[in-house]
């Protein structure tokens, strides 16, 4: 029976102090009188740093790690093994085939930014050109001398490529003077 009587005092309490004070009603702004105002904080992202228009560093920085790398294996094993098959033993050749269309199609799948969808698409072009060559090389149409003559073009212009996309990202690589420290220098 106390923890009834105890329950509704609580209660009572507790819908007294939710009620209203009258002296809220003493403090209520007069006619005249501005209601307080309400400010109204309006927050603003920094802006991204881009080196390209439209192409935010770090989409170009994601895509750069995945892919040129990988162009970059194509090119040098592309022009490595051109200058090793035989016209008498093309099982090699087609081992290398398979590695270039795997590294080809990392290349194809890996997202990338508009501001360098252009580049891309002429690196996976010339890729293709190499890929070519080599499948007319394995499939017999094409002798050693023939494929040096179809491929080379397209790994001169692939690494031209690759130097060119090297070039556009560098900036990303570099310290301003306000990033770089003397807790970054090597010990004397």
């Amino acid at each position: 029976m106390l923890k009834k009587w105890m329950l509704a005092g609580l209660i009572v309490v507790l819908l007294a102090a939710c009620g209203e004070d009258e002296t809220d009603k003493k403090t209520q702004p007069r006619d005249n009188e501005q209601p307080d105002a309400t400010i109204v904080l309006t927050l603003v992202s920094l802006p991204e740093q881009t080196i390209l228009p439209g192409c935010p560093s770090n989409d170009l920085e994601d895509w750069f790690e995945n892919a040129y790398f990988t162009m970059q294996s194509f090119a040098t094993e592309a022009d490595e093994q051109r200058k090793l098959v035989d016209n008498d033993d093309r099982d090699p050749a087609l081992e290398t085939l398979s590695r270039l269309l795997s590294l080809r199609n990392v290349v194809a799948m890996t997202a990338t930014p508009s501001c360098v969808e252009i580049s891309s698409q002429q690196v996976l072009s010339a890729m293709q050109g190499v890929i070519d060559g080599f499948q007319r090389f394995t499939s017999g149409e094409i002798d050693k001398a023939d494929l040096g003559e179809q491929v080379s073009p397209y790994i001169t212009s692939l690494n031209g490529l690759l130097v060119d996309l090297q070039a556009v990202v560098d900036p990303l690589y570099k310290l301003t003077p306000s990033s770089s420290s003397d807790s970054t220098s090597a010990p004397e």
